[in-house]
This record gives C-alpha cells, structure tokens and sequence, in this order.
C-alpha cells in the first residue's frame, strides 16, 4: 500500500501542478486519447463509429476502451473524466500487483517495497497516470494473465474456474490491445505440452475474437481489416530486412531496460530448467516475456507507453527467482564486507542506468503543457472561428473533440484513404490537393516537416500564418511549429482576420509568427 500511496500522491501533486500551469484545464500529455474521446462521443451520441459524427473510421486499435468510454458517456454524457478515471485507476492497480508480487517473492518487506518503487519508476507509471490511452489496464491484464497461467500449469486447485478466467484475460486483453497476440503462441505451447488441448483451443478462439469482430466491422464499412493505427505504426512502419531488427532493437528508447531484464530472465530460465526440469510453471511467463519483446522490437512499436507491460512483465517474472537467489545467497553474505558490496552494486546497477526516468518525475507538470499551448488552442480557434467547417489536420485528437468541426485526417490515422497512400508511398501533394478539395477543407492546419519524405505539401496551399512553442518545450507534440494553410486563395484573407482575432486568447508562451 505505501507503494500505491507514493504514486497516487505522485500523479495528484503533479496534476495540481499541471492545472496551474495550464490556466486551470486539466489537460492529457498526448493528443491520441482525444481520438477515443471523440469516437466514444460518436458512438453514443450518434451511433458513428469515427472521429467525425456522420463518417466510420478505423482509427481505434483499443475497442474495448473505446467502448468503456462509450458506456461511460451514455449514462453520465460525454466528459473527459472518464478517461482520467480510467487511466489514473489503471496505474494504481499496475503499482498494487507488483507490490503483492514483490512482497510474496522477496524475503524482506522494505526491500520488497523499494523493488516495487523502482519498477514505478522504470516502468513510468506516474507519466503513464497522463497518458489517458489504455495501456495501464492493458498492462494490468498482461500481468493477471502471466499469474493464472503459472497458477494453472502449477496444478493448483480451482482448475475449471481459473481456465475460464484465462480465456477471460485473454479476450480482454486482446480487446485492450492487439500486442496481447504477442504472447499467445508461447501461451498456446505451454498448454499443450501440458496436455490441456481444448483450454488452448478456447484460448485460441478467444484471442482470435476481438480483432476478428472489428476487422468484420471495418470490412462492412470499406474499411481495411486492421486499424489504420496498427497499419501505419506497426505493419508498415518500415520496409525492413530480417538484420536490421537487432539493430533497431538496441536504439530503441527503453533498449537498456530490456537487455537488463533479458539477461534476468535467460538466467532465471536456466536456474529453472536446473531446478525443477521443464514443467516449472513459471517458465510460460518467461517465454511470453520474450516473445512479447521480440514482437515489440520488430514491429517497431518503441514509444514509452508501448512498452510499459513489456517492463513490468519482465519484473514480474524475474521476481520470484531473485528471492530464490537472495534465499540462496545468504550462506556468502555473512560478512558484512560480501554483503555490503553485493547490496552496493545491485543499488548501482539498479539507479544509475535508469537515472533518466527519475529525471522525468521532476518534469511531470509540464508533460501536458505543450498539448495545451498547441492542439487544445487549435481546437479552441476552430471551435470559435470556423465551427462546423471541414478542416485539414494532422494531429486530429483534440481537433475532433473540441473544435466542432468536420475532421480531414492528412496523416491516415482517421482516413484509411490517406493511410493506403501512405503505406504504398503514394500520397503525392497532387493527391493530397485533390483529396483536400473533395473534402471540401479550405484551412489545413499541419506541420510541413511530416510531409517531406510525401513529396511536401500542394504548391497552391498558402501559409497565413504559424504558432510556435517556446523553445524550453518539453516536447510533447508532433512539432513545436504549426503551420495554418488557406488551401484556396479566396481563403486567405478570412483565415488571417480569425487568427489574428485569436491571437490575444492564446498562452503567452506561444509566439505567432503571420
């Protein structure tokens, strides 16, 4: 519990403090929770399934936390609360289950609750409570499902219950996120050697369930099969060779922690294959720990947020064998010498590679500052200046959910036209123009750096103005430079009188530049 406690008054003071520096909104780190906002809106309101009230878009990979926002805004009307509650519960509970697993694996209680406070901080949990997406849960889910897999392959009593709550953990996870398919054929092979074909093939199904029922969704709307989200992030992220993922791997930003908890797991898996032979049953969480970051890396999925249940998954496994080890240890560490060095060089090797993490906790107020200074105005000069115009945007999150207009997604995430280009490198600015016009979208609003590698943006769209972040920005956006186009001449001069209109309503650490 104090572990959970140092957390929630973690993120509760550094909320106070974003709040503050945000002129009194309570504002996400990222824009992408905006996009389950939006859509949660539009199913209950309207029964649309999309960024925009009248149009389907495949532009949620999470379904089932598009769905609990969308429960929750039929019974309490659309509020962004929910997604707060949602958020900041899962991260908490994330703490709780690795307190428990930590208490029951370590033999000493502080040690437990310093273990437990490291992952917190190693796994980012308090940027994480920001975030407003669904990878606390997800990871919450990841966890419970690795504890009744080893509890069911351990033999233990409950054994009829215990497999309906696996198949449970795995829709649900599954439904959470599509990284859960990571971890079931490791899953599905430990069933079977334990002999429980027909848990594997209810495992099987129930995994195969939530992305097959949105896929068929998407289908019936002329939408691609998966979500733009995962096309665009994950399938066709990069055309790759099979040598390039290692080296991917290594300069991915949570690399170091990986290879640290790798190396823990490959001896835990050998002093169990030692130990008690090959039906230990916690070598299934091991094997799904690997095979959740060999997926990982090679689909190229190495944000932050992403990778949260892959850290607290490798924690998770590696636990119960480091009490087994300090258990084992304690016959060498009679000396106070040995036990000093040992403690002494484990507190090294567990804070100073990970010393950039304790470094965020200090910037934890500003981490929504730059979302506030750039895509919350962005919503609010739509809301005010254009309401239910049609607009092109890149980043369409907050856009969509509080700039009453109607959204033209120029980077695909919301418009599987735009993403079927972007994957097969063909969204030229001839395209792009003519798909702008069919829209009917005579402002863009976009950072022109994206579209270099595309060709860059339509030589008739014309720059009224931009609005640039402070240089000290974290930064937290797509780019501290936003450029506002008149996508036809007669829009020039409207475009440039509304943002000049504007322009005292925004912080003044944003520099407008016309």
């Amino acid at each position: 519990m104090i572990v959970v406690a140092a957390l929630a008054i973690t993120v509760g003071v550094a909320i106070w403090h974003s709040v503050a520096a945000n002129q009194g909104h309570l504002v996400f780190s990222l824009d992408d929770p905006y996009i389950h906002l939006a859509i949660a809106r539009n199913l209950a309101l309207h029964g649309v399934w999309g960024i925009n009230p009248d149009q389907f878009s495949a532009a949620s990979s999470s379904s089932l936390y598009t769905l609990l926002l969308t429960l929750a805004f039929i019974v309490t009307g659309p509020t962004e609360i929910w997604a707060w509650v949602l958020c900041i519960s899962g991260a908490l509970a994330i703490a709780l289950l690795l307190a428990v697993r930590a208490q029951r694996s370590l033999p000493n209680h502080w040690l437990a609750a310093g273990v437990a406070l490291w992952t917190v901080v190693i796994a980012g949990l308090p940027e994480l409570a920001f975030t407003g997406m669904e990878h606390a849960w997800h990871t919450v889910a990841v966890l419970t499902l690795v504890a009744m897999t080893e509890r069911l392959l351990a033999g233990q009593e409950h054994r009829t219950r215990d497999a309906a709550a696996l198949v449970v953990l795995v829709l649900v996870g599954c439904a959470l996120r599509y990284e859960t398919l990571f971890l079931i054929p490791p899953l599905l092979i430990c069933l079977l050697a334990a002999g429980k074909k027909r848990m594997a093939a209810a495992v099987a199904i129930a995994a195969a369930l939530p992305a097959a029922t949105l896929g068929i969704v998407q289908l019936a709307h002329g939408e691609p099969f998966l979500p733009n989200t995962i096309l665009l992030k994950g399938v066709y992220y990069e055309h790759l060779g099979l040598w390039s993922y290692p080296a991917r791997f290594l300069r991915q930003i949570d690399s170091l922690y990986w290879i640290t908890l790798l190396g823990l797991a490959s001896v835990a898996a050998f002093d169990s294959l030692r130990q008690r032979g090959a039906r230990d049953p916690r070598l299934a969480g091991i094997a799904m720990f690997f095979a959740a970051v060999l997926c990982q890396s090679a689909f190229g999925l190495i944000e932050r947020r992403y990778v949260v249940y892959v850290v607290a998954m490798g924690v998770w496994v590696v636990l119960p064998h480091i009490g087994e080890w300090i258990e084992r240890a304690r016959p060498w560490m009679v000396k106070a010498t040995v036990r000093y060095s040992v403690w002494g060089m484990a507190f090294c090797v567990g804070v100073f590679p990970f010393a950039d993490r304790l470094q965020e906790l200090g910037r934890l107020p500003q981490l929504s500052q730059d979302i506030y200074q750039q895509q919350y105005q962005m919503a609010r000069f739509f809301a005010e200046n254009h309401r239910g115009r049609t607009v092109a945007v890149n980043d369409i999150g907050l856009v969509s959910w509080a700039g009453n207009v109607q959204v033209f997604d120029l980077w695909g995430l919301g418009n599987s036209t735009v993403a079927r280009l972007r994957a097969d490198n063909t969204f030229t600015p001839e395209r792009m123009r003519e798909l702008v016009a069919q829209a009917g979208a005579p402002i863009a609003a976009v950072y022109p750096g994206w579209f270099v590698t595309h060709g860059g943006l339509p030589d008739e769209w014309r720059p009224v103005g931009h609005w640039q972040l402070a240089p000290k920005s974290k930064t937290s956006v797509g780019s501290p430079l936003v450029f506002f186009f008149a996508t036809t001449p007669d829009w020039i001069e409207p475009l440039q009188k509304s943002l000049d209109r504007f322009t005292p309503q925004l912080p003044p650490e944003v520099r407008t530049v016309f």
